[in-house]
């Protein structure tokens, strides 16, 4: 699913289509160019993909998904980011635990920032700004 508008291109990485759905909407409010996935491995192959026309600005990831988790995908985005010599993706960890041990874990991973959901996700908005540096359209 794409949702095309601005500038700012968010590859959102989610299993639950309710929350899927929360997402892009939080998202739409930004008027950004949305790609929705459902697991990490099709968020690695749509990171690569989109590398041959314009990358992701940013990457939504869930954590816990089926075929291949967030965690993993993340590694994997990360060392190909190195082999390709490509410019580091900004990529939220988007879960549903809030342990702030985890919260770190997840940082020092390599995410280079960690959400909560559902009860943070009015902050999706701020965070997708703040990673990418882009301000949200008046609406």
């Amino acid at each position: 699913m794409t949702r095309t508008a601005s500038s700012t291109r968010v590859l959102v990485v989610e299993d639950d289509p309710s929350t899927a759905l929360m997402i892009l909407a939080e998202l739409g409010r930004m008027h950004c160019s949305v790609s929705l996935v459902e697991n990490g491995l099709m968020a690695v192959r749509a990171w690569l993909s989109a590398l041959d026309e314009q990358p992701f600005d940013v990457v939504v990831m869930d954590i816990n998904m089926p075929v291949m988790s967030g965690e993993a995908a993340m590694h994997e985005i990360r060392r190909m980011e190195v082999d390709l010599t490509e410019p580091r993706t900004p990529i939220l960890a988007f879960s549903a635990s809030d342990d702030t041990a985890r919260t770190r874990h997840w940082l020092e991973m390599g995410f280079d920032a960690v959400l909560s959901k559902p009860a943070q996700l009015h902050r999706l908005l701020a965070v997708v700004q703040d990673l990418t540096g882009k301000t949200s359209p008046a609406t």
